[in-house]
């Protein structure tokens, strides 16, 4: 992100959530261009003086979330503002594993992004809300929220009765929570110390994959996790620098988690990352294993519907994450045999029975992955890799 449009960027985000949070429009030249780290405070402490009082429930929300950040803001800001630089802004760190040792403006700025994305995109708001309903509706009642953010999870769990201890490695998120908490009165959860018990249920949702050494995290959370409980993750693991992507790196996470987890269910397509939720390996016999598991499928809700005039199909969803595409009839007749779950072992064979050659098939499959039209997951090279899609 560029120094000169840094503060501008964010601050734009911050406005995002107010008008979430309070439904009130600020026009765009409300406030003058933040161009240091001490304007973009002063521009963000004057804004929370317009906020109007939101009203509190028993339910937790989205807009109840946002207004107590501007609480909170409206809290803290002064304490920052002296020390704030009045030229520029504070260099930004260059990955998430020095993001948190990096000055309170980014450690503030990474609180206001992660709010910001919940509360304003669509489509994590429809993952978050499946992630919600798969967790409530397991046999749980202890839970850790390992590296979790603004609280978007722990603070909801908490109010829906489980008992939550949260974790994350940003101060100024801390705080944030420890803030809500109190507010909220919310007596289950716990954002102090290590935990000293094992737990019904670990989150870890987007922070898998920023870890230096995620195989080496995956162990350590085995142990805080008693027999028979649930490992809910979600992680991308792209290789961009903010994400562990590297081959090794993701060869190994996968292979531990093999060894360690049975999977219990895997996500939804159209939703972005790749939610997996696993248990401890159990004797034989026990559950599902990743084998008896390793196949994909399409959800109703995706359709292939003819074009008028021409021989192609459009495929579509009734979502805003599957744009719809067009198809041949061939392309059409190998997307509908995915009505049945398809063994990946099979597709081959699916694509011989269609007349395709077998190199058609497989990219024809992981279109469909990169559509998010497809769900389940694939293995290779006998789950030394494991590769999750929803």
């Amino acid at each position: 992100m560029a120094e000169k449009t840094v503060g501008a960027t964010i601050f734009r985000k911050a406005v995002n959530i107010f008008e979430t949070a309070f439904r009130q429009h600020i026009p765009a030249g409300s406030f003058p261009y933040p161009a240091s780290e001490f304007h973009f405070l002063q521009n963000l402490h004057t804004l929370t003086g317009q906020k109007r009082a939101h009203t509190n429930c028993n339910a937790f929300s989205t807009e109840i979330w946002a207004g107590l950040l501007f609480d909170f803001l409206q809290e803290t800001l002064p304490d920052l503002m002296p020390d704030a630089s009045r030229v520029g802004f504070p260099e930004e760190p260059e990955n998430a594993t020095t993001e948190t040792k990096a000055e309170n403006f980014w450690l503030l700025a990474a609180l206001i992004e992660d709010v910001w994305e919940h509360c304003t995109s669509d489509t994590l708001q429809a993952r978050d809300s499946y992630y919600l309903e798969t967790i409530k509706s397991l046999p749980v009642n202890r839970v850790y929220d390992f590296g979790g953010g603004a609280g978007r999870f722990a603070l909801e769990l908490a109010c829906h009765g489980l008992q939550v201890h949260y974790a994350d490695t940003n101060t100024v998120k801390r705080r944030f929570l420890r803030y809500c908490r109190d507010k909220l009165a919310l007596n289950l959860l716990s954002t102090q110390g290590s935990p000293a018990n094992r737990f019904d249920l670990i989150l870890a949702i987007d922070v898998l994959d920023h870890l230096p050494d995620p195989a080496h995290h995956l162990g350590l959370l085995r142990k805080r996790l008693r027999d028979g409980g649930f490992l809910l993750f979600d992680a991308s693991f792209n290789d961009d620098g903010w994400h562990m992507g590297g081959k090794n790196h993701v060869d190994l996470f996968f292979t531990q988690l093999a060894q360690m987890f049975q999977l219990a269910c895997w996500g939804k397509p159209d939703f972005c990352g790749s939610l997996c939720v696993a248990k401890p390996h159990k004797p034989a016999g026990y559950g599902n294993t990743w084998a008896d598991q390793s196949a994909l499928y399409m959800p109703e809700h995706v359709q292939t519907l003819p074009m008028e005039g021409t021989a192609g199909y459009i495929v579509a969803a009734n979502t805003k994450v599957v744009e719809p595409f067009v198809v041949s009839p061939l392309a059409r007749d190998f997307i509908e045999a995915f009505r049945t779950p398809i063994q990946t072992d099979t597709i081959t064979d699916l694509a011989a029975d269609l007349s395709l050659d077998a190199q058609t098939g497989q990219a024809l499959v992981e279109d469909l992955f990169k559509r998010r039209v497809l769900g389940g997951y694939q293995t290779a090279g006998n789950l030394k890799m494991l590769e999750l899609y929803s």
